[in-house]
């Protein structure tokens, strides 16, 4: 969104720390989490399936070597699997709760992992400062290896 390239052209720092740290208080990517996550609760396996096709929908559409805003759709698949693969987080420790039928290693090693470790100038800030936080959020779920990868 528009308001979100503002906030965070205005107050780089303060956006990341409100994104990382799950502050957000009522922003629209934080009520669309909250619809999943309920969601989730009754219809796990609908919702999961029907989420997970549309990620891969998303992440087809982008292109890191392009310089336009195809980086939204990677952006915004990249929130979708962070609302549907959590089921409960401690701000302490990141995730807590996750949902089983997600496979979250593979989705870090071929999407988070394989991004930062293809940084560049054509690189959104705002994806980046994403990344970071799928890997903040799943940090008790990372293995030696893949911290020392990193």
């Amino acid at each position: 969104r528009h308001a979100d390239r503002e906030s965070f052209a205005d107050s780089p720092y303060l956006y990341v720390k409100d994104n990382i740290d799950g502050s957000q208080t009522s922003t629209r990517s934080k009520s669309a989490t909250d619809l999943i996550r309920r969601l989730l609760v009754q219809f796990e396996d609908e919702v999961t399936s029907l989420c997970m096709r549309h990620i891969e929908r998303l992440m087809d559409q982008y292109d890191p070597e392009q310089d336009n805003d195809r980086w939204q759709a990677k952006y915004t698949a990249l929130s979708l699997f962070l609302a549907v693969s959590i089921k409960g987080t401690i701000r302490q420790y990141g995730a807590t709760t996750l949902n089983t039928k997600v496979n979250i290693a593979k989705f870090l090693q071929d999407q988070v992992f394989a991004s930062l470790a293809t940084v560049g100038p054509k690189t959104q800030p705002e994806l980046i400062a994403l990344l970071l936080k799928a890997l903040m959020v799943f940090r008790l779920q990372l293995s030696q290896e893949d911290v020392l990868a990193i």
